[in-house]
C-alpha cells in the first residue's frame, strides 16, 4: 500500500504503473485517487549492483542503465494524462541553475553545470 498527498509527481503514478503493467515495476492493483492510495504488488528486490564486486564499475554502470532503460520500451499510447519528459527536465534544468550559481555549493561546480546543461537533452528530448 502506497499512500501519498497530492503533488506533481503522484499525478501521473498510477496511469504510468498501469502502462508499465510490471515491465521492470512493480504492478498497480488497485487505485483509490480520492485518498492518493495505490495497492501494488509486492515488491522483492534483488541483489545490490553495489555487491556485484565480480563486474568492473563499468558494467555495473550498465547494467542498472539497462534495467532503467527497460520501462522505456514500452509503447505509450497517446494522449496520456502524463507529463512529458522533455517539459519536465527543462524546467528542472531553469530551476537548478540560479540556486547553483547563487549559493556555491561544495562540490564540483562544472560537473554540476555539465548535468545542468545535459537535462533539457534528456530521455524525451530524443537523444535515446
Amino acid at each position: 500500500m502506497k499512500i501519498s498527498w497530492p503533488h506533481r509527481e503522484a499525478a501521473g503514478e498510477a496511469e504510468a504503473l498501469r502502462l508499465w503493467d510490471g515491465h521492470r515495476s512493480v504492478r498497480l492493483l488497485r487505485e483509490d485517487s480520492e485518498h492518493h492510495a495505490l495497492l501494488l504488488e509486492r515488491c522483492d528486490p534483488g541483489h545490490p549492483l553495489r555487491l556485484a564486486h565480480h563486474l568492473s564499475a563499468e558494467e555495473r554502470l550498465l547494467a542498472g542503465a539497462e534495467i532503467l532503460h527497460e520501462p522505456w520500451r514500452v509503447p505509450v499510447p497517446k494522449p496520456t494524462g502524463l507529463e512529458q519528459l522533455a517539459d519536465v527536465t527543462t524546467e528542472w534544468a531553469c530551476l537548478a541553475e540560479e540556486p547553483t550559481e547563487r549559493l556555491r555549493p561544495g562540490f564540483d561546480a562544472g560537473l554540476v553545470a555539465h548535468g545542468i546543461r545535459l537535462l533539457p537533452r534528456a530521455p524525451g528530448h530524443g537523444i535515446l
